[in-house]
């Protein structure tokens, strides 16, 4: 119990302190003017041009971030004031409010000869992923791992009350620190030469995820999963910008947004699958168990891709827009 009052005290503090910090971190940059997401540089390979994508600190990038910490805080601080039913009622105002700010957006108007359907741009952002080598490579590599986060949906919180004998604030608080993980590793991909940042890297990354999702659920010590906790967001965050950085090296330009849409899909679609049969694999096998195995299960994929990001990565950069 001393260490459940622990968790609900620092999750308390984590709140507070992640949300000043995100107010004074988006002043600075507001100061600095630095509104980019990404830096789309030009890179000479020998045969031509390359597009290459630098993952560049962005306002909205850090709000997103900040938020990704802070809101499992908060979400533990309303379930240990006002209850857990709470939690969905401040989801829906936050919504709402998300809502409210979009309303006053408005777009560049499209050019009557360039609309066209929504499902043949869908279409075509799939069709151009796939034929792609690299592209479908890198896809398939995060929605592997979007498919194991489709099993924490479904079992964490089960995870967490009869494995671990905690409560939400617990949840919350271990979220936090995974959001913080998260930032880590989003900002050290910046900072990896390019040399590092290839096939065999978004191969590894995706074993390191399965590791650090054994590790996660592999035990009933709280300390345990607090830390792995934090070196699993560390690895996500790796992962996620890397693979987006990837991916637009190999997008070209006009279709970025179609296969970003694809990729997209891809997530939504693969974390919402599990919720069909693991329920079923826990009430068999065991929660715990179910959790572990899905761990296990991306280290195979990564053992068995290796060899495919080890000739990718031996084959010259294409340019963007070159199929492979």
């Amino acid at each position: 119990m001393k260490v459940i009052e622990f968790c609900r005290t620092v999750s308390s503090l984590l709140g507070c302190l992640v949300i000043a910090a995100s107010i004074t971190s988006e002043v600075s940059a507001a100061d600095n003017g630095s509104y980019r997401q990404y830096q789309l540089v030009h890179k000479t390979d020998g045969d031509g041009y390359s597009l290459v994508a630098k993952s560049l600190p962005a306002p909205e990038l850090k709000a997103g971030m900040a938020a990704f910490v802070a809101g499992p805080g908060v979400g533990a601080l309303i379930a240990n004031w006002w209850g857990l039913s709470w939690i969905f009622v401040f989801d829906a105002a936050t919504s709402l409010a998300a809502v409210a700010i979009v309303l006053g957006v408005s777009v560049r108007a499209v050019a009557k000869r360039e609309r066209r359907g929504v499902f043949s741009e869908t279409r075509e952002g799939f069709a151009y992923t796939y034929a792609n080598r690299p592209l479908r490579f890198y896809v398939l590599c995060v929605t592997s791992v979007w498919l194991v986060f489709g099993f924490f949906s479904a079992l964490e919180a089960i995870f967490y009350r009869e494995v671990l004998g905690a409560n939400p604030t617990t949840l919350g608080l271990v979220n936090s620190l995974f959001g913080i993980g998260l930032v880590g590793g989003s900002a050290l991909v910046a900072r990896l030469p390019d040399r590092l940042l290839n096939a065999r890297s978004v191969t590894a990354i995706v074993g390191a995820n399965g590791l650090c999702a054994a590790l996660y659920t592999g035990t009933d010590l709280l300390p345990v999963v607090m830390g792995a906790g934090v070196l699993w967001g560390l690895v996500i965050g790796l992962m996620v910008t890397g693979t987006r950085t990837l991916i637009q090296r190999h997008s070209p330009e006009p279709l970025i947004g179609r296969i970003a849409g694809t990729v997209l899909a891809h997530n939504q679609m693969s974390s919402l699958l599990p919720l069909a049969f693991v329920p079923v694999l826990a009430a068999t096998l065991g929660v715990q168990r179910v959790l572990v195995m899905s761990g296990l299960l991306l280290i195979t994929i990564a053992a068995l891709a290796w060899p495919v990001a080890a000739s990718l990565d031996a084959a010259p950069l294409p340019r963007a827009g070159q199929h492979n």
